[in-house]
């Protein structure tokens, strides 16, 4: 399918309170924590690249952006906190015998940019970041057991409601649809999530996804003939109509989730498909 690919490019500079990058003994990545991915229709960013406490001795930088999530990041006292540069004070110089250099005396602790409460998320969660600016985010916070590798999931963002349609054979003779109601823009429930069940590493499916919206259509009259205006023109009409977004096949991977995320496209009176991958 299609996936929708949480996604970001991500590798972390390292520092400690001496300042320096600290890349020659990197601790291994989080068995647990929180994965950040970028979801916007606008393809709006955050600042990049970020940093975060992993400790109050040590900071790393995180770029997030979409399709791929971020390794997965430890919460400091129920939250993370993004900075804008190193959070993490330099320490004195001991080659110049004093306790504090002039460095360290005039650090001022830089701002936060934008900060995501985790005191609700899973021990494994990914958090859906939405950026209205750089610095300012809404965010949905999701669960990886709800989103389970060799997983296609489809989480429906958009104010439209849509229909999945999956096929076996390949024709649609065999077709298996199901509704995602719309309108919650801001949460994830069983109404507008759908995942795909009982596939095995390398089954492919075809499927085809459509949305409620409206199109227009000429005019017929009781007899069927199009309806002209004054001039001969054709009136048009606009009805109520099933909108075809993507129809295409997927494989099922058995090493990361793939996750469609539908959202209302700015750029036209439609619906837009997002790609997110959650690989282990």
């Amino acid at each position: 399918m299609a996936a929708l690919v949480l996604s970001t490019t991500v590798q972390a500079q390292s520092s400690s309170r001496s300042g320096r990058a600290n890349t020659a003994q990197t601790p291994a990545e989080p068995k647990s924590g929180v994965r950040f991915v970028i979801c916007s229709a606008k393809n709006a960013k955050v600042k990049s690249p970020l940093w975060y406490k992993v400790s109050e001795e040590e900071a790393k930088t995180v770029t997030i952006s979409a399709r791929t999530a971020t390794p997965r990041i430890k919460p400091m006292n129920g939250k993370v906190d993004f900075y804008e540069s190193n959070p993490i004070p330099p320490t004195a110089d001991k080659k110049s015998g004093s306790d504090k250099s002039a460095k360290e005396e005039k650090w001022v602790e830089p701002k936060v940019v934008f900060s995501v409460d985790t005191s609700k998320a899973a021990s494994k969660a990914f958090c859906i970041v939405m950026p209205e600016t750089e610095t300012k985010v809404d965010t949905i916070m999701l669960s990886e057991s709800d989103f389970p590798k060799q997983g296609v999931h489809l989480i429906n963002l958009s104010s439209r409601n849509v229909k999945i349609a999956i096929s076996e054979k390949g024709d649609f003779s065999d077709s298996k649809i199901t509704m995602l109601k719309g309108g919650n823009l801001k949460g994830v429930s069983d109404s507008n999530k759908w995942s795909l069940k009982g596939a095995s590493h390398g089954d492919t499916l075809a499927f085809q996804i459509s949305y409620e919206g409206v199109k227009e259509e000429r005019k017929k009259d009781a007899k069927g003939r199009t309806v002209t205006d004054a001039k001969g023109k054709p009136v048009k009409m606009k009805v109520k109509s099933d909108i075809s977004l993507r129809r295409s096949k997927f494989v099922v991977s058995e090493r990361q989730s793939q996750i469609s995320i539908l959202v209302d496209d700015p750029a036209r009176d439609g619906v837009k498909m997002l790609s997110v991958q959650l690989a282990e």
